[in-house]
């Protein structure tokens, strides 16, 4: 474990070092990932404030959702789609190989040598707006409602994650896929909605088969003190599938790779 936990550090050591050399290059996407995130508060300000809530959810109840989503979209996009999108250009190039061989678990050597920082103001302003939301819903947060939200929303991470890995991974199959990465990007507005907006066989994919709608909805109502034990639980069980699924599905791709017998 100290070799993981040594490398993970290390990497962000590398990230850093990073960053501090294109300086100006992360105050720009920093300025740009925080006025996108203030431009879906105030978008979705005026569309409660028309229509009064949104499935059933308030103005303030919304705010909470939005802020659980902008934390976990924050997460994304600092951990997840650079990795990725290195794993997929690699996997084309033949480069893979260099990760492949490492005497370290490929897939977590794949998906923690880098990480963005630009997202840091957008996770700070979703921590804010979860902190500001529950106030005004006059919640007042006990260590096992905290303990439970982190469990639903560790588990809709996990889940998300190991869906976007699978369809990276088809890299290994099907060649040309470079954008399979930004298609995952557009696929985060299903779960910045509370799930009750989806009704019949939408409802039935995005909630049972792929709870990708439960994500951030779900550890919301957990907050709210409403939140149901079965979604958790399906939230939880899902993302632990996905993620055996997942690992499953890599070690059989990359027995195609030539590059690794060579």
């Amino acid at each position: 474990m100290k070799k993981y936990w040594d490398t993970f550090w290390f990497c962000r050591k590398i990230s850093i070092m990073k960053m501090m050399e294109y300086r100006t290059d992360f105050l720009f996407w920093a300025f740009i990932s925080t006025l996108w995130t203030g431009f879906n508060l105030l978008f979705y300000t005026v569309i409660v404030s028309v229509n009064q809530n949104i499935a059933g959810w308030s103005l303030s109840e919304m705010y909470l959702l939005l802020g659980v989503f902008t934390v976990f979209d924050a997460i994304v996009w600092s951990f997840f789609y650079g990795c990725m999108r290195m794993y997929t250009e690699e996997v084309f190039s033949g480069e893979i190989t260099f990760s492949l061989l490492k005497p370290i678990d490929p897939q977590f050597f794949i998906m923690t040598r880098y990480n963005s920082f630009s997202n840091i103001f957008r996770l700070i302003i979703g921590v804010v707006v979860i902190i500001w939301s529950l106030h005004l819903n006059q919640i007042e947060l006990t260590p096992l409602t905290f303990l439970t939200f982190l469990v639903a929303f560790l588990a809709g991470l996990l889940f998300f994650y190991s869906l976007w890995f699978m369809a990276s991974t088809l890299s290994f199959w099907v060649e040309k896929l470079d954008n399979i990465n930004d298609a995952f990007g557009g696929i985060r507005s299903v779960f910045q909605v509370p799930y009750q907006v989806y009704t019949g066989v939408a409802s039935t994919i995005l909630t049972v088969l792929f709870p990708l709608g439960l994500v951030a909805a779900v550890p919301s109502e957990v907050l709210l003190g409403r939140g149901q034990a079965e979604l958790v639980v399906r939230l939880a069980i899902a993302s632990l599938v996905a993620l055996y699924v997942s690992r499953q599905f890599f070690f059989v791709s990359i027995k195609r790779f030539s590059g690794v017998a060579n």
